[in-house]
């Protein structure tokens, strides 16, 4: 009959085996926690673009000779912009409750702010028209928009 001492031992196996399991089970942990902070940085920055490339279009669109206003709102200033089709309409968009809202109306009509289109969430707007340069700065960022409309072209 064999020893049981001369027999090898599976416990340095095991240890080893387990060692290995739990360096690939904190490589998954590790890799989950980073791929959310990435997931969840992407998705901030798409936020940030879509509401300054929102509020360019909108410009853009309105970039006609007299197109472009600052107006006041209910929270402060407003971008009063024209519909160069039809302008006896304008889009205004202003600060209302923690929110950037859009109202399209008659030009001269007052404010109805209930009934605004909420574009994003923010508590700052600060539109100003110096010459041909818009700038619009948000808590989501700072926009600035040459109007060609007043440069001729």
């Amino acid at each position: 009959m064999k020893s049981s001492a001369s027999r090898p031992s599976a416990l340095p196996a095991l240890a080893l085996y387990s060692m290995l399991l739990a360096c690939v089970f904190g490589l998954v942990v590790l890799g989950g926690g980073l791929y959310s902070r990435l997931a969840d940085s992407q998705t901030r920055n798409g936020e940030l673009r879509a509401e300054v490339s929102y509020l360019y279009g909108r410009v853009r669109a309105a970039d006609s000779a007299g197109g472009v206003a600052i107006g006041q709102g209910p929270e402060g200033p407003s971008l009063v912009l024209t519909d160069p089709a039809a302008p006896e309409y304008a889009t205004r968009i202003y600060l209302y409750q923690g929110s950037l809202v859009e109202e399209y109306a008659e030009a001269d009509s007052p404010l109805q702010p209930d009934q605004a289109l909420a574009i994003a969430a923010s508590d700052t707007f600060q539109p100003v028209l110096e010459g041909n340069l818009l700038t619009v700065e948000t808590s989501q960022g700072r926009l600035q928009v040459a109007l060609r409309a007043l440069q001729g072209g």
